[in-house]
This record gives structure tokens, C-alpha cells and sequence, in this order.
């Protein structure tokens, strides 16, 4: 794991963390019980307008990767000596080191998730029970071979483990765009209850478990199909859920869902573990080639480029998958 200290201070700290997934809600939680952070849960779209309206606060940035295009702009948002970044996304050698040139206590690996790095760098400030937020993250992130998060997982009882991760992640899902929702679910993880405390959670996770399955049953027509991946438009549906859906349905390694509005697209894609592929960085740079951005997890990543972007990456993406995948489909027989 990669560090660097920063001069934190006694001021109160505000936590901005990732809004999308279990991982970013539960770092926020750990943020709450080790430093007694407020939080403010954001989207990548709402990032760069949050740093410059948090000027001057002493912040802890969890679960999103700034690293990209615009990682100038964020860099000089930041407040010098005054933050701590923790991590999981690619972060290059030069961009690490420009983080802590700002004064910043950096955090970062990508072997673990960012939950499962924030309880075993600040664990002396947490409660033993919040290793099970950790574990959750990781199992809910595909991350749980991590070093970290194998530890973590070898001292916890599995089965109720695996319904918490369950039912929180659906209830994300079905509240993506209800701020105050999601920030009930931080202050739930914050006091270690279970996912089954809460009538409203289990039954909004239950509800959306029911209409994934009915979307799962017409999805294999509905998915137009690239050389190396499987495309799928999404109207109100999850993006990344119905990537994750389209992968179970298509023969393809990779799918792609879509969702579009009047200036931009917003892409997630999914992909079965393929030796020679990190999507996450693939996404990025193809993304940043039509002025858009993106990036990710070697399994799971996402991409905002605008409208008229969209066939050129798309085209892009196919091309450069196609000379990362034959290679492997040839020594297969395909």
C-alpha cells in the first residue's frame, strides 16, 4: 500500500465519497466512525463543483478515483494540507506524488477496495465491528481476493454477511438518484445494523431483485452485438446493473449498457476475467481519445462522453478490445 502523510489538524473533516455502490457508501461510514466526518455523496459529474464550493474545508475523499482528464483542475481544487485520499482506482506514480506535493495524506492501492483500505490504515480509530463493512464493500466491489480483504472475510460469519451485501447493494440501486435515502443508508452502516433492521430497505432491495428478473427474461433480444462486446440501451434501469444483466445473456466476454441524454451519454460496462484486459484503464483511454472520460476496475468501469461521441467510441472500444482478445480466442481454437 502506498502512503504519505499529511497535517491533518483538528478541524472537522467533510467526507466526499462515491455515491454509486456499497464501497463508497461504506467508506463514507468509516469516515463517520473514525473521524466523525460529515459526508456528501457525489457522482464524477458533481465532483469538480463540489471541490471548488469546499474550498478551504478539510476534506477525506473516498472511493473516487480523480485521476483522468481532469485531474489538474481537481488537483488545484484541493485544500493544500488539508485532505486525505483514499483509494482503489488507477492513480499513476507522478499522479500520487503530485497529491502528496499538495500536502495530502494519500492512501491508495489497487489490490483492495477503498473500504478495506480505509479500515486497515485507520483501525486503531474504528471499532473492531466495522471489518464487516470493510468485508462487505470488497465482496460487493468483486474485490474480496484482495490481501486485504481476504483477512478480513477468513473471521467473518458468511451467510448473513452475504445477505447485508445483498440487500444494500439493491437499495443503492433502487435510490441512486435519492440523496437523502442514501445518506440514511451511510448513517445505518455507521451504526453497524444490519441491512434486515430496516422494513424499507429489505423491501425496496426485494422489489428491485423482482424486476431485475423480469428484465433478465427479455434482455437476450433486446442487446445489439460489436465483434467483441454486447450493447444495451437502458431507459430508467441501472446502468452498471444491466451491464452486469447483458454479461449473463450475450457471448461475448464484455457488454456495454447505455444511457442517453440530450448532450451526453453515460456508458457502464462489465466483463467476464480476462487475463489480458484491465477495462477500467482501457475505458479511460479510449474515452479521453473522443474528449470524454472514464475509467475504472479490471472487471467493471464506466464512461461519460458526449452524444455524438458515441459510435466513434464505441468503434474505438472494438478495435482496441479485438487486439487485446484474439490473441487468447486463437489459443482457444475460436
Amino acid at each position: 500500500m502506498e502512503g504519505g502523510r499529511a497535517g491533518a489538524g483538528r478541524m472537522a473533516f467533510i467526507c466526499l465519497s462515491h455515491k454509486g455502490d456499497l464501497d463508497g457508501l461504506a467508506s463514507a461510514a468509516l469516515a463517520r466512525l473514525a473521524f466523525r466526518a460529515q459526508v456528501e455523496l457525489v457522482g464524477y459529474g458533481e465532483l469538480e463543483a463540489q471541490l471548488a464550493r469546499l474550498a478551504g474545508e478539510q476534506l477525506i475523499i473516498t472511493d473516487l478515483g480523480l485521476y483522468g482528464p481532469r485531474f489538474k483542475r481537481y488537483l488545484d481544487l484541493l485544500p493544500r494540507g488539508r485532505f486525505i485520499y483514499l483509494d482503489h482506482h488507477t492513480l499513476p506514480p507522478a499522479a500520487r506524488r503530485a497529491l502528496i506535493a499538495r500536502g495530502g495524506e494519500v492512501v491508495h492501492s489497487t489490490r483492495d477496495c477503498t473500504s478495506a483500505l480505509f479500515f486497515h490504515h485507520y483501525k486503531d480509530k474504528l471499532p473492531r465491528e466495522a471489518a464487516r463493512l470493510a468485508a462487505m464493500a470488497a465482496l460487493s466491489d468483486y474485490m474480496e481476493a484482495g490481501p486485504i480483504a481476504r483477512q478480513l472475510l477468513e473471521g467473518l460469519e458468511r451467510f448473513t454477511l452475504f445477505l447485508d451485501v445483498a440487500l444494500y447493494t439493491l437499495a443503492i440501486l433502487a435510490w441512486e438518484k435519492r440523496r437523502r435515502h442514501l445518506l440514511g443508508l451511510v448513517e445505518m452502516l455507521s451504526q453497524l445494523k444490519p441491512a434486515t433492521s430496516s422494513r424499507e430497505v429489505t423491501e425496496e432491495a426485494l422489489a428491485l431483485a423482482a424486476r431485475l428478473q423480469a428484465l433478465r427474461t427479455g434482455l437476450a433480444t433486446a442487446v445489439t452485438h460489436y465483434e467483441s462486446f454486447s450493447v444495451v440501451e437502458a431507459n430508467d434501469e441501472n446502468t452498471g446493473l444491466l451491464a452486469s444483466l447483458a454479461l449473463e445473456v450475450t457471448s461475448r466476454p464484455i457488454a456495454v449498457a447505455v444511457r442517453r441524454t440530450r448532450s451526453e451519454v453515460k456508458l457502464s460496462l462489465r466483463s467476464k476475467r480476462l487475463p489480458l484486459l484491465h477495462l477500467g484503464r482501457l475505458v479511460s483511454s479510449v474515452a479521453e481519445e473522443v474528449g470524454g472520460d472514464g475509467g475504472g476496475h479490471a472487471q467493471a468501469a464506466g464512461a461519460r462522453i458526449r452524444s455524438q461521441e458515441l459510435t466513434p467510441f464505441l468503434q474505438r472500444l472494438d478495435r482496441r478490445l479485438g487486439g487485446l482478445l484474439r490473441p487468447s480466442r486463437a489459443g482457444k481454437g475460436a
